[in-house]
C-alpha cells in the first residue's frame, strides 16, 4: 500500500476505507447474576456455571439448576471478567450460565465477533490497568465504552479474524 491509501487518526495510521469507532457504538453488555442454585454434580437439564477456571482450563467446577433470572451464554460469545483481581480479562464463551463477576458483550452493530474479541484481547492489559475500586477492583464502564478501535469493512474483519485464529 502507498502512503495515499492511509489516513491519520487518533489511534494512528489506518487504511482510508477503515473507520474508528467507540465501543459504545458497537456493544452493549449484560452483567451476570447469582443463580439460585449452584451444584457440584451434573444433573439433567443443568448448564455449566461459567467460572474463570472453566473458561481458562475447560474444567467444569459447578452447574446451575434452573435457568430463570440468569444470563445465558453461547459458544463464542465475548465474556469480560468484570470484578476481581483479574478484572479486564476477556474470554470466548462456552455454553452455560454467566457468573455474577462477568459480563456478556452483545453486538449492536454488524461486526465480526471474533475480530472484536481479538481487538479486545490484544488490549486486555489496558483494561486491567484501568480498573477502579479499592477493595475489589472492577472494570470502569466509561473506560470500556469510550475505548476506540479500528473498524475495517466486514469482509476484511472476517479475514483478519480468520488469520488471527490460526
Amino acid at each position: 500500500m502507498t502512503d495515499d491509501e492511509f489516513k491519520d487518526t487518533e489511534i494512528g495510521r489506518i487504511p482510508k476505507e477503515w473507520e474508528i469507532k467507540k465501543l459504545s457504538q458497537l456493544i452493549e453488555y449484560k452483567k451476570g447474576k447469582t443463580p439460585k442454585k449452584v451444584i457440584k454434580e451434573y444433573k439433567e437439564k443443568c448448564l455449566p456455571y461459567l467460572s474463570t477456571e472453566y473458561l481458562r482450563e475447560n474444567k467444569i467446577t459447578a452447574f446451575v439448576e434452573g435457568h430463570q433470572n440468569v444470563v445465558l451464554v453461547n459458544d463464542d460469545d465475548i465474556i469480560l471478567l468484570w470484578d476481581g483481581s483479574n478484572a479486564g480479562e476477556f474470554f470466548l464463551g462456552k455454553q452455560g450460565i454467566l457468573s455474577s463477576t462477568m459480563v456478556k458483550i452483545d453486538l449492536k452493530e454488524n461486526i465480526n465477533k471474533k475480530f472484536l474479541f481479538f481487538i479486545l484481547k490484544m488490549n486486555e492489559d489496558y483494561f486491567k490497568r484501568n480498573t477502579k475500586g479499592t477493595g475489589i477492583p472492577h472494570v470502569d464502564k466509561n473506560i470500556l465504552l469510550d475505548f476506540t478501535i479500528p473498524f475495517p469493512p466486514l469482509e476484511e474483519q472476517k479475514k483478519i479474524a480468520y488469520v488471527l485464529s490460526k
